[in-house]
């Protein structure tokens, strides 16, 4: 069998499995015999067949035949490849929903969970789409795409479930302190609310953010009300700050306690909706435009004009080569490369923290950024060419910079692991006992101060210094191991990384 024809078997007849405790590779792919057996009929009926061709067939009949199991199989199969790529793209991005956000899953493993449990609701992505345009249309990364926003707008809308019980429960003052200013603007102007009534809201929930420090929430997420000399205070700061604002339209002269208590329950109400709304925009169909249209032309690389065939990238029998070509390409890439590549990858660093750390704007990061890539894009294509006999193919060029993509979060990810997994090990026992109790079995400060007859701010300190000695160790390998040095910015990024991976990890 050909190694197209192998390809179609995997992307349509194996299933993933989970793969517990294991950072680097959290699934593995298991073929399902009566799906292999499928294909490979189907195959051999049709020798021209291709993945757009299966596609369209199992599509049409999961449409209208409703008894017909093994299309669907097949189907969610073929999503499950794009839920993994989903993932590991929600995860880098998550950032941008606001890394306090509680809609963030406590896990990796947990978004993988996610992203395979909404590749197989097969009505949700695939009963609206037209396939009559998928032979005129739709590419094949096209398709992908396609599913994969359809993935991630069913896991956005079950996070967003998740987080509409939470918010449900919260007190006002709860929703206060835990929105973001970013998502209170958009809050505020999705009901509506223009300047210069805008900026007064804004102002006053930034007094209210200043001068409320109460303790934290119970099982019941409520924080205590306002006292009327906090009201008081709130009005103190808006006064003393409203000139920095275009609100001089607004008579602000009756600026009282029931005033300010009205706007923050207004606030509060626009939150709320704001939290319980779907993510409509995600679950938009792609554009139909093919591969040629501008919008994916600006997506590539500028290599557009390398010829290659990367089969062999997306089959089992070839993945072990190009994965230690590619391992080889990245440890002999030079200090400013490698550095650029950790902090994105490793430490999931935006363009605009890059810059920071390296005192580059966040255009030029970016910029950088792609001419790295579509250097290790030519080495792979030189190698394929190199290696593969078969004749070369332009239009998967986009596959192989979606593989290495997902090779560089992968290879990066257990990199940082593997100095985390070193360094936590060289603690002493009770620290490494102390971190897990903390962190893996969720026990507070108080607990653990009652159990070790030690008091809160003791054990707060201990698991303080137990992460410095982690940070420390970590960085000296990094030196060591990369041949770079963190900065403040990427130190910053460093502790909270630490803590995330202490969260999943236990030893």
């Amino acid at each position: 069998m050909d190694k197209s024809n192998s390809n179609l078997i995997y992307l349509f007849a194996t299933f993933p499995k989970l793969m517990e405790h294991n950072f680097h590779s959290p699934i593995s792919w298991q073929y399902i015999p009566r799906l292999k057996r499928n294909i490979e009929k189907l195959i051999a009926d049709r020798p021209d067949i291709s993945e757009i061709i299966l596609l369209h067939y199992f599509i049409d009949d999961f449409r209208n035949n409703s008894n017909s199991s093994l299309s669907k199989e097949h189907l969610v199969a073929f999503a499950s490849k794009n839920a993994i790529k989903t993932a590991y793209n929600f995860r880098r991005n998550i950032n941008n929903l606001g890394k306090n956000s509680n809609n963030n899953p406590d896990s990796f493993q947990e978004l993988i969970q996610l992203s395979l449990l909404a590749a197989s609701n097969t009505e949700k992505i695939f009963t609206n789409f037209d396939s009559s345009k998928i032979n005129t249309n739709y590419s094949c990364f096209s398709l992908r795409n396609y599913i994969q926003k359809r993935i991630e707008g069913i896991i956005d809308d079950e996070l967003r479930k998740q987080d509409s019980m939470k918010t449900f429960k919260r007190s006002c003052c709860s929703l206060l302190r835990q929105v973001s200013r970013k998502q209170l603007i958009e809050a505020l102007k999705r009901q509506n609310y223009r300047e210069p009534l805008l900026s007064q809201y804004i102002l006053i929930w930034e007094g209210f953010k200043s001068i409320y420090a109460p303790q934290q929430p119970g099982e019941n997420r409520n924080l205590s009300s306002l006292s009327g000399e906090q009201y008081r205070d709130i009005i103190n700061l808006y006064q003393k700050s409203k000139n920095l604002y275009p609100i001089t339209d607004l008579e602000t002269s009756s600026v009282d306690v029931n005033f300010v208590q009205q706007c923050l329950e207004s606030i509060c109400s626009a939150i709320r909706i704001f939290k319980e709304m779907p993510t409509s925009t995600i679950l938009n169909s792609p554009s139909t435009s093919n591969e040629n249209s501008p919008e994916m032309i600006d997506e590539l690389t500028d290599e557009t004009s390398i010829p290659v065939n990367v089969e062999a990238v997306f089959i089992n029998e070839g993945q072990e080569q190009i994965n230690t070509f590619l391992k080889q390409a990245i440890q002999n890439l030079d200090e400013d490369r490698q550095k650029r590549l950790f902090l994105r990858y490793a430490l999931d660093m935006t363009d605009t923290e890059i810059g920071a750390e390296i005192s580059k704007d966040q255009s030029s990061v970016g910029r950088r950024h792609k001419t790295i890539l579509s250097e290790l894009i030519t080495k792979i294509t030189q190698y394929l060419r190199k290696n593969d006999d078969d004749t070369p193919d332009i239009k998967r060029l986009e596959e192989i910079k979606n593989y290495l993509d997902e090779y560089l979060l992968q290879y990066y990810c257990m990199l940082i692991f593997s100095f985390f997994k070193d360094s936590k090990s060289s603690l002493q026992p009770q620290q490494i006992n102390v971190l897990n109790l903390h962190y893996w079995q969720k026990i507070n400060e108080q607990q653990l101060s009652d159990s070790l007859q030690k008091s809160p701010q003791e054990i707060e300190q201990f698991i303080l210094n137990a992460q410095i000695d982690i940070e420390t160790k970590m960085i000296d390998q990094i030196k060591e191991t990369l041949k770079i040095t963190l900065n403040s910015p990427a130190q910053d990024q460093l502790k909270t990384k630490i803590v995330s991976l202490l969260k999943i990890y236990v030893q």
